[in-house]
């Protein structure tokens, strides 16, 4: 399977493009590309990412410690969200009671009311792309920005109270 670096290189600058490598980046025109300078397909007889490109998405999502913070990207702009080594999914700018879960390199983020996300990881480029279920054109990327130094319990993301009676965080 193509690294999404991969893929998103070859529709910008054609079949044939190659890339810098991950964690560097060129900047062209208004955009940092930091597409792979290798390939996961084995077009030359062997790849880069030992065990293939989704081999350790749990231990890539969940960290050293703590968890992982990503750099969230979608049409309307970018901010940094956080996955909870526990299955906790917390996001500063939209503070929800989020989960999310694994199976093989398939993400699943249970964003309360603002949908249920579905990505695919790709670990050796510690990439994930994906969608709002069910709408593939609204797309979503996130790239691996660290580990977390925090934690975060079901009360952080919900602040408020409903008709004076705090929130329990199961509506």
């Amino acid at each position: 399977e193509m690294c999404i670096r991969d893929r998103y290189q070859r529709r910008v600058r054609g079949p044939h493009a190659r890339g810098v490598h991950a964690g560097s980046g060129e900047l062209r025109g208004n955009h940092k590309l930091a597409m792979c300078d290798h390939s996961h397909d084995g077009e030359h007889g062997h790849s880069h990412c030992a065990g293939g490109p989704d081999s350790g998405a749990e231990a890539l999502i969940k960290g050293s410690n703590l968890g992982t913070k990503w750099l969230w990207s979608y049409e309307g702009g970018e901010f940094e969200v956080e996955f909870g080594a526990n299955g906790e999914f917390f996001c500063h700018d939209y503070p929800r009671h989020s989960h999310w879960t694994l199976e093989g390199k398939n993400l699943t983020i249970e964003w309360e009311d603002l949908g249920t996300y579905d990505m695919v990881v790709d670990v050796c480029c510690k990439k994930m792309e994906g969608s709002y279920r069910g709408y593939p054109e609204d797309w979503r990327r996130a790239t691996l920005a660290g580990e977390l130094d925090h934690v975060h319990s079901h009360d952080d993301a919900h602040g408020h109270s409903h008709d004076g009676v705090q929130c329990s965080g199961h509506h």
